[in-house]
């Protein structure tokens, strides 16, 4: 499975710019294409899961309480 995800760069100046992941066995790739200089970084499953929840906590993500979706 691969997945990309597009972000505005504004290090110089605004340009679209993306990230591909891909996992290949037990394995997480993480690639930024269009900076030949920046080496790929890979990282178990258990180490991307990690990433996840940090993600999640620095978005502050929440889940809505179960009574939230009752009618």
């Amino acid at each position: 499975m691969i997945r990309a995800v597009k972000f505005q760069n504004g290090v110089c100046f605004p340009i679209e710019d993306v990230i591909i992941m891909r996992r290949i066995e037990n394995t997480v790739e993480i690639a930024l294409p269009f900076h030949q200089d920046t080496p790929n970084l890979q990282m178990s499953v258990s180490e991307a899961y990690s990433l996840l929840r940090a993600l999640d906590e620095v978005c502050n993500v929440q889940e809505l309480p179960a009574q939230c979706n009752k009618k």
